[in-house]
């Protein structure tokens, strides 16, 4: 059924209505939206112009060049030159646009068939697009058809037209054929004047309409049929096929002859052609504009023109390329680019100025971000893209216009990469997928120097040595020990260390910068690490690891080492919070995958931040209300066990919760913050709370290390804190000991404890009193205390037994300070007492805290007077007790005894009298020296033993004490008994441990002793008795002494030698004992009476006792002594020199009589016998020994008198 003419006008109608209310709904178009197609009004100052109607002008020209790097604006100097000059010239426009180059050949030759294809492929779409310009009527005779539109009525007219002429034709030819019909219609009355008309007419018609179609077929056939073999009877003619394998330029050269014969084309400008890489097709080109302008068909002169970038021909300068390029074109026009990465920042700013983001852009992300952009073409679809996104996305999230803004650069510069992040493919998605990566590298980093920290403290904890020079000295002492000898040595940095000399501390500091290491130990120079020689060649450890330990072992560094372990902690605890971009920042540039790297602005974009893992909230649509993909993460994670980060933020978490079983909650990994944030928001989650709280108080690492995390970041930390610390008793033990908390954490984890935790729990948390202890020695107790109500915080102290070390900082809060001291919640020391007791003592002696009255004060330390020993009395330098209180403390039966000791070691006072003190501390008092120095104390202490043990012979042995106890006689003691005297002497005497030092000193002061029996005697101990005159010089001690001691009885002689000269008929000596006192040191007075006294007949018993002899003569010739007639009798006896007779003779002449004189001159022989001999003048030697006897003589009146007479003396003597 025909619809009807009205119909039809209604619905064109209403179509119309609803274009127009649908333009009227749309919103302005936005001046921010530009087409990407070339201008045609940018050369303003016509210099581009100028330079293309100077090539046209010049006849010669064929080829022009418009050379420029893409997006420089060639098209659009093109575009606005055609819309210049349309009416002078005629423009064929010939574009080749692809958005995919071919591999550049800068040869121009393409290999392979796969090159040839290519080029025909330019060719033909350059003809196509040459051919298809122009209506079919231009170019009737085209061998190329076209598919023509023809409308229905069209169609109809040229199907009745054609059925008329058939039925003309038949009716013309073969009347008869109608004949009946013919008779049966009107038109058989007709009259025959009108059949005649209607002949001719037909005729006409027949005429006209069939050479039509003749010359429709002829066009047809002679633009479509080819014949490629024709065969007659047994011959056969072929075509040649190698047409297919030539150029569509060559195949096709008539048609485009034709094409500008029938076209007034005299422009024809070609773009994109360099995007191929071909430089056959410009040659091709070339060739072609040549057959143009020499065709005689063509008549007029066309102009090529060619918009390329300036490498069409080779990407690398040589003088070939430049050659080429000029011998290519007869014409080069330069176009300077509109926008590079230098000015587009300027350009994109211009465009946004008038939006309404501008002021939301970061300018000098603008300023960034614009290097990466410099194509005009893709700038304009940036800000229209950019305005679009913005519109659609902005109005349901708060997007970051700068992040959206790298987005859409993103998108227009990695097209590919943009459309697969739609997928979760491509180079951006693999970086968001290496997030999770980057964490895990920073997590295992942070563990590892966590892990490398904590190992130090206890290589600190463990190591032996307190000094840096003792571990040197150890190190160096084994080093040295292997280079003691040539030839041996270390070598560092060309310096060489041992070869026979010491090494010195300077060593390790040289080692541990040291560039080269090497050594020799005698069998050839060897490299070396600077550990092997850290270890003394694998011996010892690590030199420079012990040096640290030791450093760290003191306070202040370990306490700034677990800052530095608490600092490293908190950072991993805040890993999972950081954004891609300052995980970035924290790793290096190995972050990014290989093929991201030579991507500069997706590198930019990440690095910064403007492209993170919020990225799809920037190219999608959010629909609120459903579970994340986070949420969706974290629900599989704890499924499939792979635990994420504590902060791993979750957004419908009760949703995440009903997803979740409950026996999951038992597992490590679903500690996560939101989680149980809201778990403890609400009532229903108890059982799912109490499952977690058992993982909590698991004492793992990452129980506590999620629990200081969590409290700190939850609003229910007090419900939190309290459940914790009712169900983990022992929390505070784990806090203090187990975990590696600075102080400062553990300090503000203890204040949550108090403020939160039930009194009752706490209880149960001071195992050991440890709370209690750390409480008490806070320094500012104020700082854990500080939000503590009065009441809880008396009955927490109360209850935990806690006891102050320091009481000064608790003295602002009054009221907590006075609860303190009547509640004895302090402990005994020096801080407490000088604080409590302030201004009411002087020092803290127990005598002045006596002295102060403080009863409160007193009977506490009575109770505990063991601790304020310790801690108060014996922590001063000097005490100033006073004997009494010291004597006190000493006598007390419930005072350690070992405190007593160090009272005794720490006072200054010296006790007077041994008996005052408990009997069991006078060996202390001994040890110590806190005794005056007297013969009475140490009587006492001999007299409970009755002999000297190991204590006192000690404190004899010391010489101070000694020389001080020789001061004083025991003879004058006069509190002693001359019993007890005689019985302490003869300790001293015989005890033989007292060292000889110290006896030598004491023998001063012990009684003396007429007989002694020193049969156990030492030699040494009896001679220091001899020295001393402890053993009188008796007959029965001198022969006690020589029975006992050989060598001493002559010593005890000596000693008493005036004595002994006295009483020499008592003492029987022989010869060798004479001669030994002769020898010894005895004064020569005493000689002297020795040999007077000495029994000649003693001299005589040895016929050796000549030499002994001589030395007689010359002892008393020297001392000039009267050795009388007896003693001169055995001397002359002996035959000694007889110089020395004359020696002996020449001293006693004065002593003798005549007879005797005469006796003696006889003996000594001529020439002296001579002498003796009355009225003789006997001649004799003239020497100065002769002389002296002669003068003796002559003195004695025994000559007459002697003279020189020919160098002999003569003697005168007198008549007998």
């Amino acid at each position: 059924m025909l619809v009807s003419w009205k119909d039809r006008w209604k619905r064109w109608f209403v179509r119309s209505l609803e274009r127009i209310v649908g333009k009227l709904k749309d919103p302005p178009v936005t001046p921010l939206y530009e087409d990407l197609t070339p201008n045609d009004d940018i050369d303003n100052d016509g210099i581009y112009a100028g330079a293309i109607r100077s090539g046209l002008e010049n006849e010669k020209v064929k080829n022009i060049a418009i050379t420029g790097p893409y997006g420089s604006g060639k098209s659009s100097i093109l575009r606005t030159f055609e819309k210049n000059h349309n009416q002078t010239y005629h423009f064929l426009n010939i574009s080749l646009a692809t958005f995919g180059s071919k591999p550049n050949t800068p040869s121009g030759n393409n290999e392979g068939g796969g090159g040839q294809e290519d080029e025909r492929a330019l060719e033909k779409s350059i003809l196509q697009q040459m051919i298809y310009r122009v209506r079919d009527r231009t170019i009737p005779f085209s061998r190329f058809r076209k598919i023509k539109h023809m409308k229905s009525r069209q169609t109809i007219q040229q199907l009745f037209l054609f059925l008329a002429f058939i039925a003309g034709v038949i009716y013309f030819f073969v009347p008869n054929l109608f004949g009946t019909l013919y008779e049966n219609t009107v038109l058989n009355q007709s009259e025959e004047t009108m059949s005649l008309i209607g002949a001719i007419l037909l005729l006409v018609f027949i005429s006209v309409y069939g050479f039509f179609l003749l010359k429709q077929m002829y066009r047809f056939l002679r633009g479509n049929l080819n014949f490629n073999k024709v065969t007659i009877a047994n011959a056969s003619l072929e075509m040649d096929k190698t047409k297919d394998d030539n150029s569509i330029f060559d195949r096709f050269i008539d048609e485009i002859l034709y094409f500008f014969q029938a076209t007034k084309y005299d422009v024809v400008l070609f773009e994109d052609l360099d995007r191929f890489d071909s430089l056959d097709i410009f040659e091709r080109l070339r060739e072609l504009n040549a057959l143009i302008n020499n065709s005689e068909l063509v008549k007029r002169r066309v102009v090529f023109i060619y918009a390329i970038k300036d490498d069409i021909f080779g990407q690398i300068d040589t003088v070939e390329h430049s050659r080429s390029r000029t011998k290519f074109f007869d014409f080069i026009i330069p176009v300077i680019p509109i926008l590079h990465a230098y000015n587009s920042v300027e350009v994109l700013r211009d465009r946004l100025i008038e939006s309404p983001y501008i002021d939301e852009i970061d300018p000098n992300f603008l300023q960034d971000v614009s290097l990466y952009v410099d194509d005009m073409r893709i700038l304009k679809n940036i800000y229209t893209e950019f305005d679009i996104y913005k519109k659609k996305l902005g109005g349901d999230l708060e997007l970051d216009t700068n992040k959206l803004l790298g987005l859409i650069i993103y998108k227009n510069l990695y097209p590919v990469d943009f459309s697969q992040l739609q997928y979760n493919q491509g180079l951006v998605y693999q970086m968001m997928k290496q997030k999770d990566a980057i964490i895990e590298q920073q997590l295992t980093m942070l563990d590892d120097r966590i892990k490398q920290m904590e190992q130090k403290i206890e290589l600190a904890k463990a190591e032996q040595l307190v000094s840096i020079d003792e571990l040197q000295q150890i190190y160096l002492q084994s080093l040295n020990a292997r280079t003691g000898n040539y030839n041996k040595f270390i070598r560092l940095n060309n310096t060489n260390f041992g070869n026979n000399t010491t090494i010195t501390a300077s060593f390790f500091k040289q080692l541990k910068n040291a560039q080269n290491v090497s050594y020799n130990m005698g069998n050839g120079n060897k490299t070396a690490t600077i550990d092997e020689i850290a270890t003394v060649f694998g011996s010892k450890d690590n030199y420079f690891e012990r040096e640290t330990s030791i450093k760290l072992k003191k306070e202040e560094n370990l306490e700034a080492f677990k800052q530095q372990i608490s600092q490293l902690k908190r950072e991993r605890t805040e890993v999972h919070d950081l954004s891609l971009k300052e995980l970035i920042a924290k790793s290096d540039k190995r972050v990014f995958p290989e093929e991201l790297l030579d991507k500069d602005l997706l590198v930019y974009l990440l690095r910064h931040g403007y492209i993170d893992d919020t990225y799809h909230y920037y190219i999608s649509y959010f629909y609120p209300g459903s579970l994340t993909k986070r949420d969706m993460d974290f629900i599989l994670s704890v499924k499939n066990y792979k635990g994420r980060d504590f902060s791993y933020s979750l957004l419908h978490v009760e949703k995440v919760i009903s997803r979740l079983r409950i026996s999951e909650f038992k597992q490590a990994e679903i500690l996560n913050y939101d989680l149980l944030d809201f778990i403890l928001e609400k009532d229903q989650y108890q059982e799912h709370f109490k499952l977690i709280l058992s993982q909590l108080t698991n004492e793992k690492d990452t129980s506590l290390q999620f629990v200081t995390g969590f409290k700190e970041r939850t609003a229910h930390k007090q419900s939190f804190i309290k459940s914790l610390c009712h169900n983990w008793d022992n929390i505070w033990v784990y806090i203090e000991e187990a975990s590696n908390l600075s102080d400062e954490e553990i300090q503000v984890f203890l204040a949550d404890i108090l403020l939160f935790a039930d009194v009752a729990d706490l209880e149960e948390l001071n195992k050991e009193d440890k709370l209690a202890a750390y409480l008490a020695e806070l320094d500012d107790y104020f700082k854990v205390s500080e939000d503590l109500p009065s009441v809880k915080e008396q009955d927490i102290l109360s209850r935990l037994r806690v006891k102050f070390t320091n009481t000064t900082h608790l003295r602002p809060k009054g009221e907590l300070f006075t609860y303190v001291v009547e509640k004895n919640l302090y402990q005994i020391n020096k801080q407490t007492l000088s604080d409590i007791l302030q201004g009411k003592v002087s020092n803290l002696t127990y005598s002045a805290i006596e002295d102060a009255n403080v009863e409160k004060v007193l009977a506490y330390i009575d109770q505990n007077i063991n601790v304020f020993v310790r801690e108060v009395l014996l922590d001063q330098e000097i005490s100033q007790e006073t004997e009494e209180a010291i004597i006190e403390l000493l006598n007390r039966n419930y005072l350690y005894r070992s405190l007593k000791e160090l009272i005794i070691e720490q006072q200054a006072l010296l006790i007077q009298d041994i008996t005052e003190v408990d009997q069991e501390l006078w060996n202390v008092l001994l040890e110590k020296d806190k005794l005056i120095i007297s013969w009475h104390n140490v009587f006492q202490y001999f007299k409970v033993g009755q002999v000297f043990d190991e204590t006192m012979i000690d404190y004899l042995n010391d010489i101070y004490h000694a020389r001080e106890l020789a001061k004083y006689r025991l003879a004058d003691e006069e509190a002693m008994e001359e019993d007890e005297r005689h019985m302490l002497s003869e300790e001293i005497m015989k005890c033989q441990e007292i060292e000889n030092a110290s006896f030598e000193k004491l023998a001063a002061s012990i009684t003396k002793w007429d007989f002694y029996y020193t049969d156990d005697l030492p030699e040494a101990r009896v001679r220091i008795m001899i020295e001393n005159d402890i053993l009188s010089l008796t007959v029965k001690n001198y022969e006690n002494i020589k029975a006992n001691h050989p060598s001493l009885h002559l010593f005890l002689i000596e000693e008493n030698i005036a004595k002994f000269v006295n009483h020499q008929d008592d003492y029987v000596l022989n010869l060798e004992e004479i001669e030994t006192l002769f020898h010894s040191d005895v004064p020569d007075i005493y000689k002297t009476k020795l040999m007077k006294q000495i029994d000649p007949a003693i001299l005589s018993e040895s016929e050796k006792a000549i030499d002994f002899a001589e030395e007689v003569v010359e002892f008393i010739v020297h001392q000039g002594m009267e050795a009388g007639a007896a003693l001169i009798d055995v001397l002359f006896s002996f035959d000694m020199a007889k110089r020395c007779k004359v020696m002996l003779l020449t001293s006693q002449v004065k002593t003798l009589e005549q007879e005797k004189i005469t006796e003696l001159l006889q003996a000594l022989g001529t020439p002296y016998a001579g002498i003796t001999k009355g009225g003789k003048r006997p001649a004799i030697a003239n020497n100065d020994l002769n002389q002296a006897l002669l003068s003796e003589l002559d003195r004695k009146d025994y000559i007459s008198q002697f003279k020189l007479e020919k160098k002999r003396l003569r003697v005168f003597t007198y008549t007998r």
